[in-house]
């Protein structure tokens, strides 16, 4: 629970415009909620010169909680003074940490990606490649954009040549991965950054999960 006896922070929720798909930061304020009171409103982004969008401003109350809250702060955020208008005063800027964001600096949207799920349903027995949809978000991928193909199919087809996969089911990520850099230090063990910088998971043994060998036709268990 907050501090009762600490006064209210005021927050500024920072949107950019023509982002629907962007990262919720209102997300950042709940996680924040059971150990800062707060006082959130939405703000105008452009005084605080954002190098991502969304983000969060903190008021200089915020300086009244423990110092573990504002220590180290340049980590992941910055501190600024405005020195006159509407924002006057000092504010704890904290970008969004989380894809996809607008890069203020290019205007352009980084982290749209699209997840495809690759299956097999000819093969009932082998394990459900959604299983790694959580360990995806808990990695900050966003995977709202997300379809199901069967190998089978003919864009199934061209999918397994494009890539030469080899085992069954896999998952097929593209766009812009590089937004998301834990998933791409993951990806080092789990799969392939193709040239395109489409990742590509393979070696499904080491999942230690039921699979489709194409190369030997044949059901793999671990």
């Amino acid at each position: 629970m907050p501090n009762e006896s600490l006064p209210a922070v005021g927050v500024l929720v920072l949107e950019p415009s023509g982002c629907a798909d962007c990262f919720n930061i209102s997300r950042y304020v709940d996680d924040l909620r059971d150990t800062v009171t707060m006082d959130v409103s939405a703000g105008d982004p452009a005084p605080f010169h954002p190098a991502r969008l969304p983000a969060l401003a903190f008021n200089q109350t915020l300086e009244r909680y423990p110092d573990e809250f504002v220590a180290g702060w340049e980590t992941y955020g910055s501190r600024l003074v405005i020195p006159s208008g509407k924002y006057a005063g000092t504010w704890y800027l904290l970008p969004t940490l989380n894809a996809p964001y607008v890069d203020t600096a290019s205007g352009s949207v980084r982290g749209r990606v699209n997840v495809t799920y690759v299956g097999m349903a000819s093969c009932a027995q082998c394990y459900d490649v959604h299983l790694l949809r959580d360990w995806l978000r808990a990695r900050d991928l966003d995977a709202s954009r997300e379809r199901d193909v069967d190998a089978s199919s003919a864009e199934g087809k061209a999918l397994v040549s494009r890539y030469a996969i080899s085992a069954l089911p896999t998952i097929i990520i593209q766009g812009d991965t590089s937004a998301y850099p834990a998933i791409a230090q993951a990806w080092e063990t789990m799969g392939t950054n193709e040239s395109d910088g489409t990742l590509v998971l393979r070696g499904l043994e080491r999942l230690h999960v039921t699979y489709y060998d194409l190369a030997h036709g044949t059901v793999m268990r671990p």
